[in-house]
Formats: structure tokens, C-alpha cells, sequence
């Protein structure tokens, strides 16, 4: 997928001058509302429901027969899916009575 700003930027300029609808993955700094008003009525980025998509693996979690009663999330700060991912897994988390101990995004180290 295009994920840096500057392919995003070139993905958009061809589709918007030809009117081809295109999605783009959120890079940093993205959010529907500023793609379009930056890129065009033809470009947006959609926004991704992902809230639940741990909920399984914590429900496993937490009915072993030697249960999870905590957990905790780290993230790459860059990606907005994964803090999206964490953030769903801390609420799903608390709602079933665990602890969470951390919520963490991590930026990368140049």
C-alpha cells in the first residue's frame, strides 16, 4: 500500500486529475477529513472499525485454566491501526474485569 506521505501525495494528484475515486491508508498526520480537503473530492482515507479485533484472543486469555487477569498494550506510535487495535483490546479488557497495566505507543529511534 502507499503509506508515505509523498506517494500518498502523487497517488492523489493522478486520481483527482482523472476523477478516479481512490482509498488511502492513513500515514502519519492523515485523517479523512484533511484528505479530502487537501487532495480532493476524488481521494479519502476510510475510517477503519477495529475496536474489537482483539476481543477474541483476550476472551481465550482469560478462560484458561490458569486465567489472564492483566495485560497490557505497546504499539508503534506511527501507526494509527495499531493504536486503534490496542485501544479496543484496553476497553474490551477492562469490560471482562482484567487489569490493564499499560497503554503504550512506541515511536521508532532514527
Amino acid at each position: 500500500g502507499l503509506q508515505s506521505s509523498d506517494m500518498q501525495e502523487v497517488a492523489a494528484e493522478a486520481a483527482n486529475s482523472r476523477s478516479i475515486l481512490t482509498l488511502l491508508t492513513r500515514g502519519r498526520g492523515m485523517s479523512s477529513e484533511t484528505t479530502q480537503s487537501q487532495h480532493g473530492p476524488w481521494t479519502f482515507t476510510p475510517d477503519v472499525q477495529v475496536k474489537d479485533i482483539m476481543a477474541g484472543s483476550i476472551e481465550l486469555a482469560g478462560s484458561q485454566p490458569t486465567p489472564a487477569h492483566s495485560m497490557a498494550t505497546i504499539w508503534d506510535a506511527g501507526s494509527s491501526f495499531a493504536e486503534e487495535v490496542c485501544a479496543g483490546a484496553t476497553l474490551h479488557a477492562r469490560r471482562i474485569g482484567m487489569t490493564v497495566l499499560d497503554a503504550t505507543g512506541i515511536a521508532d529511534q532514527a
